[in-house]
């Protein structure tokens, strides 16, 4: 149960770092156009995906051969999370930000924000279940 409790604490901090800090700082970056903010944009969110399905794939199988009962349940939720958001929002969020790029007009969307709301779930959810494995491992001993 330790190595998912701990391969949970390490994907929230991949999380909060990456998707919510690094992702907000970037726009803070006075004279940089929308553009050029949107590129790095798009190549800081293809290398996070790539370290989440590893790390989607590490809690799943970890969570699998380790955890039992609301525990596994709590550490897989995350992990439907993440596949939600690959699935269902990032595809349209890349279509609207190459239109964006190419200086195509585009309609108002409010898919951030399921994107950002999916996020916060993730994490905190992540950060329960990664502290919650960790005290079931040390009252455990």
């Amino acid at each position: 149960m330790g190595i998912a409790a701990a391969v949970a604490l390490i994907w929230a901090g991949l999380s909060l770092g990456g998707n919510m800090i690094a992702a907000t700082a970037k726009f803070q970056a006075p004279g940089l156009p929308m553009q050029a903010l949107l590129q790095v944009g798009r190549a800081q969110f293809d290398w996070l995906s790539g370290a989440e399905w590893l790390f989607a794939g590490a809690v799943t199988v970890s969570a699998l051969v380790w955890a039992r009962g609301a525990v596994l349940l709590l550490l897989l939720l995350p992990v439907a999370i993440f596949l939600g958001q690959e699935i269902l929002i990032m595809p349209t969020l890349e279509e609207r930000t190459l239109r964006i790029i190419a200086g195509e007009p585009v309609a108002p969307s409010s898919l951030h924000f399921g994107f950002i709301a999916a996020e916060l779930l993730k994490f905190a959810i992540l950060c329960v279940a990664g502290v919650w494995g960790v005290l079931i491992k040390e009252t455990a001993r």
